[in-house]
């Protein structure tokens, strides 16, 4: 059996060949291969001490407008996230910066909006609290970010931006999944979408959200679905 330092070279490496090789045009099956490998690997040693600032070094060093990084960066959250729930919670803070070109470049691609919905869902199951516990502040902080990210791409649509703003009602959906009551700072925004001239017709996943009944919750921060 491996030591716990040989275990954590280990799993770092792979976060580390992936995010490297995510970004080269030629090496893309190779960064699917190190987050399958981290994958099983978290699996055996689901304590492994993780770094996250390798995560920043590399991120920081891609361009915002590259997606490919970014999508690597999201499933390699996802393989954490099913053997260190507490991962998330302990980096929130952290995280909001790497995640931001995400909701800001790129809520017009399909498959990043498709993963950043899978991720969200995965985050706030994992970031809940039990039954009469108060939201941890970073938690609280990491909401309000989110509501602010998916507001501006709803807001999109005044720069004829119409599949972003469409992105951006998905990820809405998945995060009302787990906090309906985020919905709520956004219906204003989801009906003046429903009231678009034909020429502009609102994103058909923006109905079933404005028609849904509001959530019995109390504060925000705390409503966890």
């Amino acid at each position: 059996k491996p030591s716990a330092a040989i275990v954590e070279v280990l799993i770092n490496f792979l976060i580390r060949v992936a995010l490297i090789a995510g970004e080269a045009k030629d090496a893309a099956g190779l960064s699917d291969q190190c987050v399958a490998l981290l994958d099983q690997g978290l699996r055996v040693w689901p304590d492994a001490n993780i770094k996250f600032q390798y995560f920043e070094k590399q991120l920081q060093a891609t361009s915002q407008e590259s997606a490919t990084a970014l999508l690597t960066f999201l499933a390699i959250l996802r393989s954490i996230l099913k053997a260190q729930p507490k991962f998330l919670l302990k980096n929130l803070r952290s995280l909001t910066p790497l995640l931001r070109p995400a909701f800001e470049h790129h809520t017009a691609n399909d498959k990043m909006v498709v993963l950043l919905c899978d991720f969200l869902r995965d985050a706030l199951a994992s970031l809940a609290e039990p039954p009469g516990a108060p939201p941890a502040p970073e938690l609280g902080a990491f909401l309000r970010w989110l509501s602010e990210m998916i507001g501006h791409g709803l807001l999109a649509v005044s720069l004829s931006k119409e599949a972003a703003v469409h992105g951006s009602v998905k990820l809405l959906q998945a995060v009302s999944e787990h906090r309906p009551l985020l919905l709520d700072q956004h219906l204003g925004t989801l009906s003046k979408l429903m009231s678009l001239p034909p020429t502009a017709p609102a994103p058909p996943s923006v109905t079933s959200l404005a028609v849904r009944p509001p959530p019995q919750c109390g504060a925000l921060d705390g409503c966890s679905g």
